[in-house]
């Protein structure tokens, strides 16, 4: 159960990077995109173990944060 729910949590991470990629390339991009990936991101366990991909995901919180206070959000 806990692999299942880790699976789809990661899916819907990519999805929503995706979905922020294709949106960085047309110009333009929805705050709510970044805010979804945030609480996507808010939502990990900390059991993960592998250091790239703890360091992988701590960059992209860093960013979304970022992109975020530019926005004002």
């Amino acid at each position: 159960m806990y692999r299942r729910r880790s699976l789809r949590r990661g899916q819907d991470l990519l999805d929503e990077l995706e979905e922020l990629r294709i949106g960085l390339l047309m110009g333009s991009f929805p705050a709510s995109n970044l805010e979804r990936i945030s609480k996507l991101l808010a939502q990990r366990v900390d059991a993960i173990e592998d250091p790239i991909l703890i360091e992988l995901i701590n960059e992209i919180e860093i960013r979304v944060a970022v992109e975020l206070a530019k926005l004002g959000r």
